[in-house]
């Protein structure tokens, strides 16, 4: 089963997104909630279902917890994981590979989402 599935009515409680779903909270701000919140116990199975859907949208289905790690290296492994799947979009969409006719739109996307 997709990550999203599960978590489709999660809403966020609060900041500027309170009561958004979080399949339609952007990424970027996923992102840094994750990075520079400070969890309190009770919300540890939002800060799971924040790091499941933004590991979704990359395409990385995981099926096992994710493992606890000190604070300051989870910032290092957001980057990765989304520079690993910025590399595998690029991959395959990149206009040389992709024959459509809009690659090189969603090549300048791509690489608009890299910087």
């Amino acid at each position: 089963m997709a990550p999203t599935d599960t978590h489709d009515e999660v809403r966020m409680p609060f900041g500027k997104h309170k009561g958004v779903p979080l399949s339609d909270i952007p990424s970027d701000y996923i992102l840094w909630g994750l990075e520079t919140r400070t969890w309190r116990p009770d919300q540890l199975d939002l800060k799971k279902q924040m790091q499941l859907e933004l590991a979704a949208r990359l395409g990385i289905y995981v099926d096992r917890p994710v493992p606890q790690r000190p604070k300051l290296a989870w910032r290092g492994i957001y980057w990765e994981i989304i520079d690993a799947g910025l590399k595998a979009v690029t991959k395959r969409y990149h206009p040389d590979v992709d024959g459509h006719p809009r690659a090189l739109e969603n090549m300048k996307i791509v690489n608009d989402l890299r910087d």
